[in-house]
């Protein structure tokens, strides 16, 4: 029996850390999907929720350029 992949939502401005934490997570099977803009995964978590579809995991930097990520968590 196949197990479903864990998905992992990344929150990061550093292309360089989005990438590091991509190669590390993909081939052990999780996916994931990765944001530098915290406006767009907020949305998508709203269309996620209503069908229910969270995230198993979410990886946020704390200090980003239009909101930081405590204000990203308490939003979500």
């Amino acid at each position: 029996m196949k197990t479903a992949q864990a998905r992992i939502l990344v929150l990061e401005d550093d292309s360089d850390l989005r990438d590091l934490l991509s190669n590390y997570y993909t081939p052990r099977g999780y996916a994931l999907t990765c944001y530098e803009d915290p406006t767009v995964p907020l949305r998508e978590l709203e269309a996620l929720s209503a069908r229910e579809l969270p995230y198993d995991l979410v990886l946020t930097d704390l200090k980003m350029p239009n909101m930081d990520g405590i204000a990203f968590i308490e939003r979500m």
